[in-house]
């Protein structure tokens, strides 16, 4: 088998040897190409660890750019949170008053933390778990909120009925005069008899003003042999007033009229022995006693 080798000829152009000739013997040049590919490896690696560490520190600057910037947020978020908390605080107090002003039963603080211990102001900026923390704070505002809502709607709604309930409650006089017969046992003045009396007798002149004590819908305008023309009122939740020995009325059924608004006018029809008006209170269809649905008017307000 024939050995081979490798010449190299080495041209060395500013000296007086002008080349010179190596010989490799082939274990050497095995020995060149594996130091060579050595060296090549080692390059490599030193490469692409250098571009991967690179890599990983511009990855680690901008994981702390971005971990500052978080940590802003959250310390802004967390400002919020407080203020937001202290505005919660202030309506739940609001709403309180105004449940109490109702009628409704008030609640009690702890309702503000919802199920939450804890408090916002104390959360420190180093903690780990700072972020959830944060973010339960947030929900359990947001539920306080809601329950807010909640309450103010039902306060709200409680408002309106009251306001419903006294515009359509009887509350004044239905006319300017004074009381001649009460409610009650009494003698009736045309048989003698002892009678039931189921309203309140007012006199006053012929022609004086009627007005409704409260807001309602006629229910009936009539002529009855012993009331003489009378009026109905409806005015809901059960409550009727009636109004008797009328002159004329000013309404017919189905008229909706507001507490004030004249209705009619004082006379003497039916049995009857003066101008006046029977004035009747039924709740229920059960008559009661309309002093006690009239408010003196120093008192009255709407």
């Amino acid at each position: 088998m024939q050995k081979w080798s490798l010449k190299i000829k080495v041209l060395f152009p500013t000296t007086k040897k002008r080349e010179t000739e190596v010989t490799l013997k082939p274990w050497a040049l095995r020995g060149l190409i594996c130091s060579g590919s050595v060296l090549f490896v080692f390059a490599v690696v030193a490469i692409v660890r250098y571009v991967s560490f690179e890599a990983d520190r511009y990855s680690v600057r901008k994981l702390e750019s971005e971990n500052r910037k978080l940590k802003d947020e959250i310390a802004y978020l967390k400002k919020e949170a407080v203020n937001v908390n202290k505005m919660l605080n202030e309506l739940f107090d609001a709403n309180n008053r105004l449940r109490a002003a109702t009628g409704l039963d008030p609640f009690p603080k702890e309702f503000l933390l919802m199920g939450k211990g804890g408090n916002i102001e104390e959360l420190s900026m180093e903690s780990k778990d700072e972020a959830e923390y944060l973010r339960q704070e947030l929900d359990r505002l947001v539920n306080v909120a809601k329950f807010q809502l909640e309450s103010f709607s039902e306060v709200s709604s409680k408002l309106e009925k009251d306001i419903h309930l006294r515009e359509h409650t009887p509350s004044i006089m239905p006319i300017a005069g004074y009381y001649t017969s009460g409610f009650g046992m009494r003698r009736d003045p045309f048989t003698g008899m002892m009678s039931f009396h189921e309203g309140l007798d007012i006199a006053a002149p012929q022609g004086t003003p009627v007005v409704a004590p409260a807001a309602g819908v006629i229910r009936s305008v009539k002529w009855d042999q012993g009331y003489g023309l009378t009026i109905e009122i409806d005015h809901g939740l059960g409550i009727m007033t009636r109004y008797a020995h009328l002159l004329r009325a000013r309404v017919s059924p189905g008229h909706h009229v507001k507490r004030g608004d004249i209705i009619g006018y004082v006379g003497n029809s039916g049995r009857s022995t003066a101008p006046h008006v029977h004035y009747e209170v039924r709740i229920n269809d059960k008559a009661v006693n309309p002093i006690k649905y009239i408010i003196p008017p120093g008192i009255y307000y709407d």
